[in-house]
């Protein structure tokens, strides 16, 4: 049993002793004539329940593994758009890396989360890190983000009762030379 506010061991013994005392002396001259067996009853019952209400006064608590956690969806977003065939210095598509890091992520996310993977192209669709290929015109990740966040605003949330949704781009991590977006220009652009 854990308490949210435990008694020291010290102060458990002293509250121990007080409810022996009371119990005891409470029927140490009890007003009506009672056998020894009786007295012993009311004894026990009366500390039983001077002891239920140190107990709620410690205020018991049950630890449990966090209810619900497997329920919460982590979408992972990746672009698919044309400007992911573009080869970075290693030679390699973007996509290419984008697909690596994905595999990477889903085996770490999967023991404590369900994750969905969606190519953003034109809107975002669902698609897995082998069959991802960057044939789409352009790709919103703002819409994209907006409209995964919407489908999944009912989802449980295993940290509160709000619905959460936890969405990780891997769309424009490594892909800064791309003129179209840009962390910083768009953050010059805000300012």
């Amino acid at each position: 049993m854990h308490f949210a506010h435990p008694p020291s061991w010290w102060l458990g013994i002293l509250i121990a002793a007080a409810i022996a005392a009371t119990a005891f002396l409470s029927y140490r001259r009890p007003l009506a004539p009672l056998s020894p067996k009786e007295r012993a009853t009311l004894m026990a019952l009366r500390a039983a329940a001077l002891l239920i209400v140190a107990i709620f006064l410690a205020r018991p608590i049950v630890l449990a593994p966090p209810a619900g956690a497997k329920d919460a969806v982590v979408p992972i977003l990746v672009d698919v758009s044309r400007s992911m065939r573009v080869a970075d210095a290693d030679g390699r598509p973007r996509i290419s890396e984008a697909a690596d890091l994905v595999r990477q992520l889903v085996p770490a996310l999967s023991g404590r989360f369900t994750t969905e993977i969606y190519g953003v192209g034109d809107s975002p669709s669902p698609a897995s890190p082998d069959d991802l290929s960057a044939v789409a015109r352009q790709s919103d990740s703002t819409r994209a983000v907006a409209s995964i966040r919407d489908k999944y605003a009912a989802a449980p949330s295993p940290a509160s009762s709000s619905c959460r949704t936890e969405a990780i781009p891997v769309m424009r991590r490594i892909w800064r030379k791309d003129r179209r977006f840009s962390p910083s220009a768009s953050a010059r652009r805000k300012a």
